[in-house]
């Protein structure tokens, strides 16, 4: 099912009327990523590269207000743009909303930190994420695997993988030598925002877990951050309801496309002109932007010169 409103209509059945979907482990190999096009791949990483050696230290304090209230809000967290900026910015909190919410952010604030220390993802880095990301929260499981508990997804007839003993730590072990066989940033980065979710190896925090471990590949490698700001809710969450329960990518690729490129723009320098060029006119750049990703019109690309690509 590669249609996408049939997609939809599948998904806008309720879920108890859906078939039950089962864990397929060939979901966890790398070779299961042949949704992109090498050519898509290619036009990806030309749009979203940055062209300063690494990641600018003067966008450091963006991408921690920008993920953490974006990741944040995909978990229903109350906390408006502002309200997070406040409180990173200045550590001051919103009194009129819960302390939990207050933690959600501020703990996605030290995993970013923490996160963009790193070179590359390994066991230890995706537990400490997942441990900053969980304290005061759920500590009881920050940093765990998932050994003893069932998982039941909310709005999913998927069913996780339930196999008590050492079964996890090797599956987790597996993930992370897939995701690195891989040898595109762009690839590992969709691996790790649908593949961890979908093993649900922790408890609780696999989605913000993904989200952080999908920027890691990124950053490294000189691209824009994914900053999740630009992704809608309803499509992110349909995206992997249909992965998890169709093994149908189309959703997901959609989307990951549309709020990458959006994100780029975020981040990437332009001229004060440039800048004002975009200000007035972002939809239709935008949506020039993901015309080349999907169909390399050269033609396209020669109405972006202006912004500066080519």
């Amino acid at each position: 099912m590669s249609n996408i409103s049939e997609i939809w209509n599948y998904l806008n059945t309720p879920a108890d009327k859906r078939p039950t979907a089962m864990f397929d482990k060939n979901l966890l190999s790398a070779n299961s990523l042949s949704v992109f096009t090498a050519d898509e791949l290619q036009r990806l990483h030309f749009i979203c590269r940055l062209p300063e050696p690494s990641f600018p230290p003067k966008k450091v304090a963006k991408l921690l207000i920008d993920l953490s209230w974006a990741s944040s809000h995909l978990e229903g967290n109350s906390y408006t743009y502002l309200d997070t900026q406040v409180l990173i910015e200045y550590n001051q909190r919103n009194n009129k909303k819960p302390d939990k919410d207050a933690i959600m952010i501020l703990n996605h604030k030290r995993a970013i930190e923490y996160f963009l220390t790193l070179s590359k993802i390994d066991e230890q880095a995706l537990l400490t994420i997942h441990q900053l990301l969980l304290e005061q929260l759920n500590s009881n499981i920050a940093g765990e695997l998932r050994c003893y508990t069932d998982i039941d997804i909310s709005g999913s007839s998927y069913i996780p993988p339930f196999q008590p003993g050492i079964w996890m730590r090797t599956s987790f072990s597996e993930l992370i030598k897939q995701a690195s066989d891989l040898q595109n940033p762009i690839l590992e980065s969709f691996y790790w925002l649908t593949r961890l979710p979908y093993l649900q190896a922790f408890v609780d925090g696999n989605k913000r877990t993904s989200r952080m471990a999908a920027n890691i590949p990124l950053i490294t490698q000189g691209l824009a951050p994914l900053s999740f700001v630009d992704f809608e809710k309803k499509t992110y969450l349909g995206g992997l309801l249909a992965f998890y329960e169709l093994q149908d990518q189309t959703l997901m690729k959609q989307s990951f496309i549309a709020a990458y490129t959006a994100s780029m723009l975020r981040y990437r320098n332009f001229t004060p002109k440039q800048r004002l060029i975009l200000g007035t006119n972002f939809d239709k750049y935008h949506q020039l932007i993901i015309q080349f990703v999907n169909s390399g019109d050269s033609n396209i690309l020669n109405q972006l010169a202006i912004l500066g690509f080519g």
